[in-house]
């Protein structure tokens, strides 16, 4: 049961079949791929770690544009837009 634990946790982590295929050889091997197993997780670390980044500059950019939008709702900014021409009234 804890093996299937470990596995959805893995595939959570962006772990594709081949690379938990891979994890689980090496766990089967014994102590000796301890290093090569922690490489792989360092990986997947990375790799989480720099998408957390990415969403939350994501996040960000929806709370400045949702701030921004807010502002120029209650009159305190003109509306401005960088994709279409205004016109001033």
């Amino acid at each position: 049961m804890k093996w299937i634990q470990d596995l959805i946790c893995l595939k959570k982590c962006g772990m594709s079949i081949q690379e938990m295929k891979d994890y689980l050889n090496l766990c089967l091997q014994g102590q000796s791929t301890i290093p090569q197993r922690k490489e792989m997780l360092a990986q997947k670390q990375d790799a989480l770690r720099s998408s957390i980044q990415q969403l939350q500059d994501s996040v960000a950019y929806i709370d400045w544009k949702q701030n921004f939008y807010d502002e120029v709702l209650s009159g305190k900014w003109p509306y401005v837009s960088n994709l279409i021409g205004t016109e001033e009234p």
